[in-house]
């Protein structure tokens, strides 16, 4: 399994960015193949992250390239993240849920 975080300096609210996110990227991620989970998490600072969860690196390569391409032709996402996200990523150790 593989694993992606994106750091972004966002111009709005958390909610705002979810919402914009569930609606716009969520679909387009989801129907990647091997696609496992994704997550916001609201970092504070005007700072969220996103983490996501593949089956291999080459589905979350795919994901990050769709999730620059959905904020470069979103006019109003290029607004609220107008800066590159930080991405990090690698194999994921522990995957553990209740």
């Amino acid at each position: 399994m593989y694993g992606v975080m994106r750091k972004y300096k966002i111009n709005g609210s958390f909610e705002q960015i979810n919402a914009k996110v569930k609606e716009g990227l969520v679909p387009l991620i989801k129907g990647i193949k091997g696609f496992r989970a994704y997550r916001t998490v609201d970092l504070g600072g005007g700072y969220v992250a996103s983490f996501s969860l593949f089956d291999e690196k080459a589905a979350a390569d795919a994901a990050t390239e769709k999730a620059r391409e959905w904020i470069a032709g979103d006019p109003e996402m290029r607004k609220i993240a107008p800066n590159p996200p930080e991405v990090l990523g690698g194999e994921i150790g522990l995957n553990i849920t209740a």
